[in-house]
């Protein structure tokens, strides 16, 4: 997602947590032949791939930007010394 590509996961705890289907990537049932057909369906529609992969990409931005990381992470640091 980080990279700007469309993201194909299984719907299971922690993936649907990230992925929100047809949002920023799509999920699917934990099955090799859906794997396969999501990942056609990709390749077949360039405008589904490219919203898909920029809405990723800014989902993560927005997120998980360093920014952010450090400052959860500075309040858990400075809340252990105090």
């Amino acid at each position: 997602m980080v990279c700007g590509l469309a993201c194909v996961g299984f719907d299971a705890v922690g993936i649907n947590n990230i992925i929100n289907s047809v949002c920023n990537g799509l999920l699917i049932e934990p099955d090799s032949s859906k794997m396969k057909a999501a990942i056609i369906k990709l390749f077949q529609d360039d405008s589904l791939c490219n919203k898909l992969s920029q809405s990723a990409r800014m989902y993560i931005e927005n997120k998980y930007s360093f920014l952010k990381c450090f400052g959860i992470e500075y309040k858990i640091i400075t809340g252990m010394i105090q």
